[in-house]
């Protein structure tokens, strides 16, 4: 249940509990004080009676001594003659607010009690025009209210029953009634606000509190907590929100962690690499400025020591210019649509000469149809083959290197093995040497290297829409495996592509 609608629920329990409850209330009032005015007073008093107050009690103690006396005339004819049981049952019906007075003509024949005389002069005056039907007759004063409740001739004269309620005095069970309703009604009020706390702010509040707390520990930099609350409603659900944005920071922060300490990892890795070269070339040219290299053979060899290291310098800066521009603009491509076997070709042609060049044994062998086609980035996929082969060339620890080239067919496109017989790769650091700056071990680290060259061979491969993996048996050899999709021709966009330049 959501905050809007526990609000309107909420609205709906302050409006109706409270209703409910008081009927619950109005009902459980009238039964307890019926009750007790039953065995008070003799009566069972009506709803009705209730509601009325003082005047709807008196009207009911007037008709109970009405029927009281017509019972008793109607068992006893001779009982409105006995002046002591006419006694006795005015001493029996009155009360401190209600007389009962029996009159036989104007003579008064029971007790008065604390009547005053203006009741009694006003009870009197009355005798004459009562009728007997129970109802009230008039006011005395501002205080007594005279009942006509009973009159019959007789032999004795005419015997008349007169009810005087006392209107400055009220009956005992109003008193109860308001009592019990005041307390009740502020008990219901209690308890309806009770229950809409625990129900609602309580709640809120504890998800406000969880809020706040994350917040606090969130600015003072403290990332390493769980927001936990299992409310279904929108502060849950906001809940749940900053949860997610606090894991999104704390990934964040240890990627920064990990970029930074990357970075200072691929300084350190760089300067290395670079003081190697510059250490060499400048004992080199050293040489040939001290006479070292004495004849012309020896200088040749001395700068040819000195253009390798200069193009190894070279090949790293290039690499960790590329890298920051790969993250920071993104690989700029230039797609062709070409066939494989041309592409594939000239690129094994280039490489064959090259490492020829270098003394190393290469093999190439290409199986693709004549019809198959791909789309690269001519630039950018050499590169990837120039790293994967200056890795095999740079970790060869056997004369000579032997790499080998072959690409085949798939089913969806083409398959690409670059292997070499250098000193492989641990079974353990397989799986990491795609990775940035992730050099296997101090073997593989001794040789230099930025650590990115196979990160950027994967980039490059995905963005082609491939993949790249690794195969390796230490001591024997290590594999890359690229794969390719075939460029498929749309019906719109199919034409001949006979003389493009395919250059490596």
């Amino acid at each position: 249940m959501n905050l809007k609608q526990k609000l309107i629920l909420s609205f709906c329990c302050f409006i109706l509990l409270p209703l409910a409850l008081s009927s619950l209330l109005v009902v459980g009032i009238y039964l307890n004080q019926r009750e007790a005015f039953r065995i008070r007073y003799g009566v069972t008093l009506e709803f009705s009676d209730l509601i009325a107050g003082d005047s709807g009690v008196s009207d009911r103690l007037a008709l109970s001594v009405h029927d009281t006396l017509q019972e008793q005339v109607a068992s006893d004819p001779v009982f409105l003659s006995d002046e002591e049981k006419l006694k006795d049952l005015a001493e029996e019906k009155s009360f401190a607010s209600f007389a009962v007075t029996v009159w036989r003509g104007e003579t008064l024949l029971s007790d008065p009690g604390d009547l005053s005389e203006e009741a009694l002069r006003q009870a009197k005056a009355s005798i004459s025009s009562l009728q007997g039907d129970c109802t009230t007759v008039h006011h005395a004063g501002s205080r007594w209210l005279v009942y006509d409740i009973f009159t019959q001739d007789t032999d004795s004269g005419r015997i008349a029953v007169i009810g005087l309620r006392d209107s400055a005095r009220r009956f005992p069970l109003e008193r109860n009634i308001m009592r019990q309703f005041g307390v009740s009604i502020v008990f219901i009020l209690i308890l309806t606000a009770g229950v809409c706390t625990i129900w609602i702010y309580r709640p809120t509040m504890l998800e406000v509190g969880v809020l706040e707390d994350a917040a606090e520990r969130i600015r003072e930099g403290d990332l390493d907590f769980h927001i936990r609350s299992g409310g279904k409603d929108e502060l849950g659900q906001l809940c749940r929100t900053f949860e997610e944005t606090r894991q999104r920071l704390k990934d964040a922060q240890e990627e920064k962690l990990q970029t930074d300490a990357a970075n200072r990892e691929l300084i350190r890795n760089i300067s290395h690499d670079l003081k190697t070269p510059i250490t060499a070339i400048r004992g080199y040219v050293e040489g040939i400025r001290d006479g070292v290299a004495s004849t012309p053979e020896k200088r040749n060899q001395y700068l040819n020591v000195i253009i390798r290291r200069t193009e190894e310098m070279t090949q790293l800066i290039d690499e960790l210019s590329f890298y920051t521009r790969m993250d920071s603009e993104g690989i700029p491509y230039n797609f062709r649509v070409m066939r494989a076997a041309d592409f594939i070709g000239d690129c094994g042609d280039a490489f064959d000469s090259q490492l020829t060049a270098d003394g190393a044994d290469f093999s190439f062998c290409c199986e693709l149809s004549p019809e198959t086609e791909i789309a690269v980035d001519p630039e950018q996929m050499h590169r990837v083959f120039s790293n994967i082969i200056g890795n095999s060339l740079k970790y060869a620890d056997k004369k000579p290197c032997r790499i080998t080239m072959e690409a085949t067919e798939t089913k969806g496109g083409i398959r690409l093995e670059i292997a070499d017989n250098g000193k492989g790769i641990a079974a353990k650091d397989l799986p990491h040497i795609f990775e940035r700056f992730y050099r296997a071990d101090a073997a593989r680290t001794a040789t230099g290297g930025s650590g990115i060259g196979l990160s950027i061979v994967k980039k490059i491969v995905e963005d082609h829409g491939g993949a790249v993996e690794a195969e390796s048996t230490p001591g024997r050899g290590t594999a890359m495996i690229i794969t390719l999709p075939r460029y498929r021709k749309s019906p719109a966009a199919e034409r001949s592509r006979d003389g493009e330049n395919t250059d490596c």
